[in-house]
């Protein structure tokens, strides 16, 4: 890993519902407001 994203795709969007939650909640407190309230 070199501790970064890397842009391909310039329209990324998430579905409002889905079946799997999966992310790494040791950085919650980093998390924007609005990511912490979707959660």
């Amino acid at each position: 890993s070199i501790g970064e994203f890397i842009m391909v795709d310039r329209d990324v969007k998430m579905k409002k519902k889905g079946n799997i939650y999966s992310l790494n909640e040791g950085y919650a407190k980093d998390f924007d407001p609005a990511i912490n309230e979707y959660l």
